[in-house]
């Protein structure tokens, strides 16, 4: 407790100083009134509410406003920023450095786990390791192999050791509910990390003002399901920027993880993604209950040893292991395949096909026969507007070349076909003198809604 609130007959001196201490400022903001802030609590007060406060602890306030006025510090704003000092000082203007890392001492540094219980011990591991066995396990419900599971203990530990150090890889759970997503970042994580993380939605985090983003250490995106590529496309800048704008420019250092609670596709990514680490499904152990049950045992014994999980992760090697390097897991191949365009899929087949034009019946037949439904024919792709940027990616141009009598016709020619060349090679293909129906049906690319 505070000396000045201790009825205690104190000095102005003992006062301000014990003001200073426990985080009050002058902050400087657009509000009309000047004002004090807690840099710790971030309770705000008035000059006259803390000249009251003065008053309660014995001193007379007209005594205590011209040092309460010039003594204590004044800042200018709130950053978020781990490799920096706790006041951050830019073009003349102070900022608190709104980071907290745990500060623990020495001795606890070099935390001894040889004592730990030995029924943690498994037969090929080290004291360490034995002794934060019961997080490991939870690990690895959370994961369904081997390799997911070193993964997800260097991404936590990267935190950890290194927090100044933004990653452009981030992580997509997808699990069965219950399995403990929400309980490892909300509980587990959130307190290695200092409460430094927020939970948040897909529709919150897209723009490029995220509060969530810059003033964090882990931002967590629960029930990440979307359709269509507008979400990753809007995300794609926020996942690997190292400044964003709310409305200053500030370091962002916050990681990103996504969850789902499905097997299939949450959102779409692009076929070339890096920046997405695709999680293995993984399924409960046995049931629910027996996952709450373990749950429950595990939180408990994490209240009591959360430190020995924090010093572990402090020390781990993770060397071999780089935050901007997203591994092709099979998982991820799998995922890619639910997120490939089946239009894209269906042009390919064309240019597969051996033809060289392509007009509405010929796109028609080719997409009918490989089991394409209604939604897929040429007229209803016409009416989009992404459908001609697709063929144009595949090398169609549109054209209307001329026949040796005048006649003209319409479509798409592929490799710079111009001119009678073009006009004769589209009347040939259109009559199906290039490619049989049986032969186009034999490609194995269909793909059906």
């Amino acid at each position: 407790m505070d000396a000045w609130t201790q009825n205690e007959q104190i000095t102005v001196d003992e006062w301000i100083h014990d003001l200073t201490v426990n985080g009050w400022c002058w902050y400087e903001d657009d509000k009309p009134q000047p004002h004090l802030w807690n840099r710790f609590t971030n309770a705000t007060s008035s000059i006259g509410s803390m000249l009251i406060r003065a008053t309660k602890a014995g001193i007379d306030k007209n005594q205590a406003k011209i040092p309460l006025e010039r003594r204590i510090p004044m800042v200018s704003g709130k950053r978020f920023a781990p490799s920096e000092p706790a006041t951050i000082t830019t073009n003349g203007c102070n900022y608190v450095n709104t980071f907290k890392a745990h500060s623990l001492g020495a001795e606890e540094e070099r935390l001894d786990f040889s004592d730990a219980d030995s029924s943690y011990l498994p037969a090929d591991a080290g004291p360490q390791r034995r002794a934060v066995r019961p997080f490991t396990d939870f690990l690895e419900r959370l994961t369904s192999n081997p390799g997911d599971l070193e993964w997800l203990i260097c991404w936590v530990a990267h935190m950890l050791q290194k927090p100044e150090e933004r990653p452009s890889v981030h992580p997509l759970f997808r699990t069965q509910h219950g399995i403990g997503k929400n309980v490892l970042v909300e509980v587990v994580i959130n307190k290695l990390l200092c409460e430094q993380v927020v939970t948040t939605s897909l529709k919150e985090i897209r723009g490029s003002h995220s509060e969530s983003a810059a003033s964090s250490l882990l931002v967590f995106v629960d029930e990440s399901k979307a359709k269509g590529m507008n979400v990753y496309l809007e995300l794609k800048s926020l996942l690997t920027t190292k400044e964003l704008l709310r409305p200053y420019k500030q370091e962002v250092f916050s990681r990103f993880m996504f969850a789902d609670n499905t097997e299939g596709r949450a959102f779409n990514i692009e076929q070339e993604d890096r920046r997405i680490y695709v999680m293995e499904y993984v399924i409960h152990e046995d049931d629910t209950e027996d996952t709450q049950e373990f749950i429950s045992e595990f939180l408990e014994w994490f209240k009591v040893h959360w430190e020995w999980v924090h010093g572990w992760l402090l020390g781990y090697d993770i060397s071999a292991w780089s935050p901007h390097v997203c591994p092709l897991t099979e998982a991820k191949k799998e995922y890619l395949g639910m997120c490939q365009d089946p239009v894209d899929d269906l042009i390919q087949l064309y240019v597969e096909s051996g033809r060289q034009t392509m007009t509405e019946s010929c796109w028609d037949r080719l997409a009918s026969v490989n089991g394409y439904c209604e939604k897929f024919t040429y007229h209803q792709l016409s009416m989009t507007e992404g459908f001609k940027y697709q063929l144009e990616a595949a090398g169609f141009k549109k054209s209307r070349p001329q026949g040796a009598n005048g006649h003209k016709v319409s479509g798409y020619f592929l490799n710079g076909l111009k001119g009678r060349s073009a006009y004769e090679a589209l009347v040939r293909e259109r009559d199906g003198d290039t490619v049989s129906e049986d032969s186009v049906a034999n490609l194995d690319h269909g793909f059906t809604v």
